[in-house]
């Protein structure tokens, strides 16, 4: 179902992304390398990606569980996610995003794997 989503030519940018992320948690293989080239550093397309993935986009329906990602994963996210990276405002979503990249970074500094260690 990704897979045929992703190939529409009609999406809007933000769509684009909304669908990138499912695949990022069902084929991290396949999909982060799309997920990371599509988003590249743009901040527009970065605040998509943290909106779906904090919970604040009305396109997010479901709770995404961060703690099933890969390291890979992991990795591009707070690498794309800091570039947001703020002094906190009183906005939920600036919150809610910023708790969501500490939380990527708790998990990856958690993580005892040599792969996560950068050994």
């Amino acid at each position: 179902m990704v897979r045929e989503k992703l190939g529409r030519s009609t999406m809007t940018v933000g769509q684009r992304v909304y669908w990138l992320v499912p695949g990022l948690f069902l084929d991290p293989h396949r999909h982060r390398q799309r997920l990371q080239q599509y988003v590249s550093f743009d901040e527009e397309l970065i605040r998509h990606l943290m909106e779906f993935m904090a919970g604040d986009s009305p396109n997010s329906d479901c709770s995404l569980s961060i703690q099933s990602l890969d390291v890979q994963s992991v990795e591009a996210l707070i690498a794309r996610g800091g570039i947001l990276h703020r002094t906190l405002s009183q906005h939920t979503q600036a919150v809610r995003a910023s708790a969501m990249l500490q939380g990527l970074t708790e998990q990856l500094g958690n993580n005892p794997s040599t792969e996560a260690r950068g050994v």
